[in-house]
């Protein structure tokens, strides 16, 4: 078998020779010890010879500072394997203390949370409510065990068990509010189910009897067939609904020639404005002034139980920087299950 030996510089310069570097050191596994095979046995391969400086990781805890060396020979090699055996048990006996300072921290972060509130002691975990243990400290190993230690306090027994039974009894209360929840969810999409498919109904029979009561022949034979669209029933209705305002002039959307009104609207090539430069905004009027006022009366008397609602209209382009403004009437009224709205102008 190989192993590689290194020789440090200035171990090679403090002795007085001229060999540093590695070297390949032919052995028999019978010339090492048992405990000196077993450290071997951990020391990494590396073009089939093993490495005898490489850093130790033991237990969480890493090091290890080769002995000087100056001779690549078996002595050497006895020497680097005792060393690392050395810093080994070194690193597991720190890991010991260090465990014993941990678990005893532990020990006590756990006795003061069998103190605490006892609601602090569960937490909802986005699926259900479990047992809040308190943060112990890192690493700490196997932390069930830890906890098992400390519910040898009866104290921590106590509350583990007030713990359980805190999170049994929430998680079934949670899932109760959750079952009503979804019940009143379900109740209330059936009532609207419901009530939609009344006013359906509702709807029907009234478009049903205004074409037996208003409608043309023609009108009545298709509704016979099956074949009368409930649309033009609809229109009818409407245009019915609002005969009393067939003289008023109806308002006009303002168009994004009518803000930019430039020959060169629309030219992505020349200097023209874009449709990105223009915005439309539509508000409802917070005050309204003599004329609005007036206007609106005028419209509410000529159709008795009618929603009259001022609105004001304004386009914008930024990059001509002009700006159109126009006030609108809306009219809404019910007539029976259909609700219509239209807007007028000044």
């Amino acid at each position: 078998m190989k192993a590689i030996i290194t020789i440090d510089r200035n171990h090679a310069l403090q002795a007085g020779v001229d060999n540093e570097g590695d070297y390949t050191l032919t052995f028999s596994p019978a010339d090492l010890t048992p405990a000196q095979r077993a450290e071997l046995a951990e020391c990494p391969v590396r073009d089939g010879a093993y490495r005898l400086d490489e850093y130790i990781y033991e237990h969480g805890i890493g090091g290890h500072i080769p002995p000087a060396v100056t001779v690549p020979d078996l002595a050497a090699m006895r020497t680097l394997l005792d060393a690392r055996i050395a810093s080994r048990a070194e690193m597991v006996e720190r890991r010991r203390v260090e465990l014993v300072e941990l678990r005893a921290q532990a020990a006590e972060r756990i006795a003061a949370w069998a103190e605490g509130p006892p609601d602090k002691r569960v937490s909802y975990n986005g699926s259900y409510w479990i047992i809040a243990w308190p943060r112990l400290p890192y690493p700490m190993g196997d932390q069930t065990e830890t906890r098992a230690a400390a519910a040898a306090n009866p104290a921590v027994a106590e509350a583990i068990q007030d713990a359980e039974s805190l999170a049994f009894w929430t998680g079934l209360d949670r899932q109760i509010e959750i079952m009503r929840t979804e019940r009143l969810k379900t109740e209330a999409a059936k009532a609207a189910k419901a009530a939609a498919a009344a006013a359906a109904e509702r709807q029907r029979i009234q478009v049903s009897t205004w074409v037996w009561a208003h409608g043309s022949d023609n009108q009545r034979s298709r509704h016979t067939a099956g074949l009368l669209p409930e649309t033009e029933i609809i229109d009818a209705i409407r245009s019915e609904a609002y005969a009393a305002l067939g003289a008023e002039p109806r308002y006009v959307r303002i168009t994004k020639r009518d803000v930019c009104n430039g020959d060169d609207y629309g030219d992505p090539d020349g200097s023209g404005y874009h449709d990105d430069d223009i915005t439309f905004e539509v508000s409802a009027a917070d005050t309204l002034t003599a004329a609005e006022w007036d206007r609106r009366e005028a419209l509410a008397r000529l159709i008795p139980g009618a929603v009259v609602t001022v609105r004001h209209h304004v386009g914008e382009c930024s990059a001509c920087e002009n700006k159109e403004r126009r006030t609108s009437y809306s009219v809404t009224l019910r007539v029976g299950e259909l609700e219509f709205s239209r807007e007028y102008a000044d």
